[in-house]
């Protein structure tokens, strides 16, 4: 099975979409690792520690929430769309206005401007204690692929970097895969997240026979567990996007008849969030790009044809840190949690 890296030394200065010929290189060599680590770290793994205000009965509180990402190339780091549009301004979980509606490239939201993007800070020694752990406000833009047209129901988020990551023989980029049918032949594939504790876990699980649900969403079970599937999401949806924003292009699969997979109406499995979302969603009228803020308007979303090429993410509840109220993680968006967290699965 081909593995994912990550690595901690960062190099060059300014970067922004990777050119062509380094995409060529990035694909031959991501998802390769040479040397076995510890069963408590996960190469291709990084958190998001995400800064957040709001206000309890009139009280302003400060938390921060963490959730698992994945590096996607030395410049890029794929994680869950935790923006959104709330009250004529974005925010992050809907918890406070920020000072910038970003821009629209195409129909890519598109963020550099303001202090939105240093909320996140990113952490790529998970596998420590909080308190060992040395958080890098590392993010220059946020890019929510097709967030500009459905950003209510964008389920993905690319935080770019001010600095390359820096790839040795021994560490890489996770591979973005170009077909469902590895992850529908499969019989068990290695998922990671965070658990209840804010630790990391790797579950075995196989897809199921689900019903009733169409693309970006897969399911799968826990190994020799009987209780209901979760929902995953298929994250080929937007691999067009996400050439457009970072230039990580992976060719697309030969062409075959449509493939649609489904969920069941049972409750997921406890420890994980289902994916919802009761707000309409939100398109500019332009699909060109602009150098103001969004057009948001009410007007349904344009539907483009998107192959199946797959990555697959599994949701995980977003948890509090020791500086918040409370001492325990719990979940920030109890309500109406929409939060993805992104699992790669090679072969």
């Amino acid at each position: 099975m081909r593995r994912l890296f990550f690595i901690l030394l960062l190099g060059i200065v300014g970067c922004s979409r990777i050119t062509p010929d380094a995409n060529e290189d990035l694909q031959k060599t991501c998802g390769l690792r040479k040397e076995e680590l510890s069963d408590d770290r996960f190469p291709w793994a990084a958190l998001i520690h995400t800064k957040v205000h709001k206000t309890i009965n009139g009280v302003a509180k400060r938390t921060t929430t963490v959730m698992p990402a994945t590096i996607i190339s030395p410049s890029h780091i794929l994680t869950t769309n935790s923006i959104r549009f709330v009250n004529n301004s974005l925010s992050v979980y809907g918890f406070e206005s920020m000072d910038t509606n970003g821009t629209c490239e195409g129909e890519n939201l598109v963020i550099t401007e303001g202090d939105l993007h240093r909320r996140f800070q990113v952490n790529f020694e998970y596998y420590k204690a909080l308190e060992d752990c040395e958080l890098q406000d590392l993010v220059s833009r946020v890019i929510v692929p097709r967030g500009c047209n459905q950003l209510d129901s964008a389920r993905v988020m690319i935080l770019e970097l001010k600095e390359n990551i820096t790839f040795t023989e021994n560490v890489g980029a996770a591979c973005l895969s170009n077909s469902i049918n590895r992850w529908l032949a499969a019989e068990q594939v290695s998922v990671y997240g965070i658990n209840s504790s804010a630790v990391f876990e790797d579950v075995q699980y196989s897809p199921a026979n689900c019903t009733t649900v169409s693309e970006p969403y897969v399911c799968a079970r826990k190994i020799d567990e009987t209780r209901s599937s979760c929902t995953f999401v298929d994250v080929s949806y937007y691999r067009e996007a996400i050439c457009e924003t970072t230039g990580v292009c992976v060719a697309p699969p030969p062409t075959t008849p449509g493939l649609t997979t489904a969920v069941t109406t049972e409750a997921p499995i406890a420890e994980f969030t289902t994916v919802s979302s009761d707000a309409p969603a939100l398109t500019t009228v332009s699909s060109t790009t602009t150098t103001g803020a969004p057009d948001w308007t009410t007007m349904a979303p344009t539907t483009t044809g998107y192959s199946t090429e797959t990555i697959h993410a599994e949701t995980f509840p977003p948890m509090k840190l020791n500086n918040s109220e409370d001492s325990h993680p719990s979940r920030m968006e109890p309500q109406n949690p929409i939060d993805i967290n992104i699992h790669v699965y090679l072969e």
